[in-house]
């Protein structure tokens, strides 16, 4: 998921050769997921991030760190009893485990803008490991910003999350994290 996050910080520190810390952007910063179930049953959604920074080290690319909080409790997917089960204790139980985290420990660069982005994803007060494929790019809409594209994928029994009858286990993830620009 995070297959895009080297170019973009690359791009974005290219007159700097010391490492910069960005504050996350919690307003354009957000995790879209996609359940699907058998014949048509299909839903996407979204959950916004809270907090997080992101440490880019452009002589030192592996060297570069992710953390980004996601807000739980505002998980929605469009349709009200989809989201008031999945913030549920039947689903991600939003009540005792209101953030998620997912905080890299290593950074592997495939090349151009694309790396492979390793760390703990801790959802429903469980930690799991997670890869995520990214894409690295400048921010479009915040100068000397970084952002990033990246997509993955878990399994939410991984995770101890029930489905509802007849959803897969596998939850596609699309993540897009857009930082302040460095002060």
């Amino acid at each position: 998921m995070l297959r895009c996050l080297l170019p973009v910080l690359l791009a974005c520190t290219a007159t700097s050769a010391v490492a910069a810390t960005y504050p996350v952007d919690p307003v354009r910063t957000q995790v879209s997921f996609s359940v699907r179930g058998p014949a048509v049953m299909h839903a996407d959604g979204v959950v916004a991030a809270s907090s997080g920074q992101v440490v880019f080290d452009p002589a030192q690319l592996q060297d570069s760190q992710v953390a980004v909080d996601l807000d739980m409790r505002h998980l929605t997917t469009g349709f009200s009893g989809i989201d008031a089960w999945l913030r549920g204790r039947g689903g991600f139980d939003v009540a005792d485990f209101p953030t998620a985290r997912f905080s890299s420990t290593q950074v592997i660069v495939d090349g151009g803008n694309q790396a492979r982005i390793s760390g703990d994803l801790t959802l429903h007060g469980i930690t799991r490991p997670v890869t995520i494929l990214a894409r690295l790019m400048p921010s479009q809409d915040a100068a000397d910003g970084v952002e990033f594209v990246g997509e993955g994928q878990v399994k939410r029994s991984d995770f101890n999350v029930r489905a509802m009858p007849f959803v897969s286990n596998i939850i596609a993830l699309k993540i897009v994290v857009k930082t302040f620009p460095q002060k």
